[in-house]
């Protein structure tokens, strides 16, 4: 690096840091390790779950690396922060609020509720937690309200 220019070299320092943050290659260098535990596990099925504004990215490299595999699943993400294009699984995605919870976070927290009180011993969950996922996942229980979260 020895006499090249300081920019390029913050500028390189730069793009390798965001690769190594990069939500959809954090997950993706795990799918090998998850397609092991499947397999010797002796699963039938592989469900995703995922929530917070990183989901869809995530679940987006679990479905291009594990998507021969995968039987189902829900994530919930920001406003405008799902992935847009082809998906090649039937993992069905919720907008939300986020900062401020609405009903769509509280209609994807009862859905993700119900899939996952249908799984059992055959059945490994993979389940994607990123940032915001405390408003986007959003059960309020007992006298709190949807206003009070």
């Amino acid at each position: 690096m020895a006499g090249e220019n300081p920019r390029v070299i913050i500028r390189e320092i730069f793009n390798q840091s965001l690769l190594a943050v990069d939500p959809y290659q954090a997950v993706a260098s795990y799918t090998d390790t998850i397609r092991r535990a499947y397999t010797n596990g002796k699963f039938r099925n592989l469900v995703l779950i995922g929530f917070g504004k990183a989901a869809s990215r995530m679940a987006k490299a679990v479905e291009d690396n594990l998507g021969d595999l995968l039987t189902g699943g829900i994530i919930v993400t920001k406003y405008g922060h799902a992935v847009q294009g082809d998906r090649v699984s039937n993992v069905k995605t919720y907008e939300a609020g986020h900062p401020m919870p609405d009903e769509n976070g509280r209609k994807a927290a009862q859905e993700i509720v119900q899939a996952l009180k249908t799984t059992d011993k055959y059945t490994l969950v993979i389940c994607l937690i990123s940032g915001g996922g405390s408003a986007l996942l959003v059960a309020p229980s007992g006298d709190i309200t949807l206003a009070d979260k």
